[in-house]
């Protein structure tokens, strides 16, 4: 799991927290394996998550349901499978009115999945992993000075 963020925006009399970028999930299933010289030389295909099935990502402290558009998926001869989602978010966020309006703001966006357990998936980051900002547009007033990822997993009954 990974994810890069275009842009950023907190209302500070509202509280909401606004992101808009893209998140990618990687994963590999065996079955969906082939030999490309046994069918023409086509070594992936895309997917039409849309449409069928796609991978189940909540975001637990968003303020609406729907913040996942354009789903793109890519399966690779190899069997792995890679889910392009472009979103945008709106949680909540607890403004920091230290320093206003110069002070540091530290909004958190919580991703997961509730019935991913009884098929034993787990979201992972990548070693080391951060928010990537390689497409980030930094908007009047807003700079990111730090990102950290970390996986934390709950098991419920």
């Amino acid at each position: 799991m990974s994810l890069s963020v275009r842009s950023v925006n907190l209302g500070f009399s509202t509280g909401i927290f606004q992101t808009a970028g893209w998140m990618k999930l990687k994963w590999e299933d065996e079955r969906y394996r082939w030999e490309p010289d046994k069918y023409e030389n086509i070594e992936s295909v895309n997917l039409p998550f849309s449409k069928d099935w796609s991978p189940d990502v909540l975001l637990y402290n968003g303020l609406e349901d729907k913040f996942m558009y354009n789903k793109v998926g890519i399966l690779e001869h190899t069997g792995e499978i890679t889910y392009i989602i472009a979103l945008y978010t709106q949680s909540s966020c607890s403004p920091n009115f230290t320093d206003f309006p110069w002070g540091i703001q530290v909004c958190s966006l919580k991703f997961g999945s509730w019935i991913n357990t009884q098929y034993r998936v787990e979201y992972r980051l990548p070693s080391n992993s951060s928010v990537g900002l390689n497409e980030f547009e930094s908007g009047v007033g807003w700079k990111i000075v730090n990102t950290s990822s970390r996986l934390q997993s709950v098991q419920h009954s």
